[in-house]
């Protein structure tokens, strides 16, 4: 039977054009659900080097018809027709999570300790990858709808420029979000087969709630050099072990 936390994180699904402008918490509940995210969410050395920005209501429209005027600029014909329609569904939510890497907080680390500069660039995409997954997924417990986009190219510099986003912040995600909308089901999930990409090595199978219990009775006896014994000393041992099944 699946955890509750195993429950929530199957209910994460993408939802691009199935969300409304409305939103199933306060504002203020939306601003510590991406406070609790920065702050639980593991980075590399610690180094929080993950910023995130929380754009609702006409904010979030004001970004996405951005995104439509950007688009536009640089695309055409049935390619652009399908990006439109893509910025309609994502601008019709209540509002955006913008998922940031701070550039100068990266350098620093790459300074303390050369050696690992290179690596340190995967290390905070992969810091910024668990931030986006509990943000999403934080959403969903929610009741809110979301999706995970990358359309740096459409919104970073109107982000820049309407929310005073700092020169070292380096756009990397975004979540657009809102509330479902009623009668929305979703495709099952379908899933490659699993024995292609898991593998156990040295497991058995086990019943965590089922003990053997191990009792074991040492006895130290001391002896004169006649032979006579002059003590002894009852040791007993209680192990838990788990039962194979």
């Amino acid at each position: 039977m699946p955890s509750v936390f195993q429950s929530i994180v199957a209910t994460r699904r993408s939802h691009r054009d199935t969300i409304l402008p409305e939103s199933t918490v306060f504002d203020s509940e939306l601003e510590d659900l991406v406070k609790f995210a920065l702050d639980n969410s593991p980075s590399y050395f610690n180094s929080q080097g993950s910023r995130a920005i929380l754009v609702v209501k006409e904010d979030h429209q004001k970004l996405w018809d951005a995104a439509k005027e950007s688009a536009k600029a640089v695309q055409s014909g049935e390619y652009l027709e399908g990006t439109l329609a893509k910025i309609d569904g994502w601008r019709n939510g209540y509002g955006t999570i913008l998922i940031y890497d701070d550039e100068e907080n990266l350098k620093g680390f790459q300074a303390k300790i050369p050696p690992l500069a290179e690596i340190f660039v995967e290390h905070q995409a992969h810091s910024s990858g668990i931030l986006q997954f509990v943000l999403w997924t934080s959403l969903s417990e929610k009741g809110l709808g979301g999706s995970l986009q990358h359309q740096q190219a459409l919104v970073q510099d109107y982000a820049k420029q309407a929310f005073g986003v700092a020169d070292s912040w380096k756009l990397v995600a975004q979540i657009p979000f809102g509330k479902i909308k009623e009668g929305t089901v979703l495709p099952d999930r379908v899933n490659a087969p699993i024995e292609t990409r898991f593998k156990a090595v040295g497991t058995s199978k086990e019943d965590p709630k089922t003990f053997l219990k191990t009792i074991t009775t040492t006895t130290k006896t001391v002896k004169a050099a006649d032979g006579s014994v002059v003590s002894t000393e009852t040791t007993t041992k209680t192990e838990l072990k788990p039962k194979l099944v």
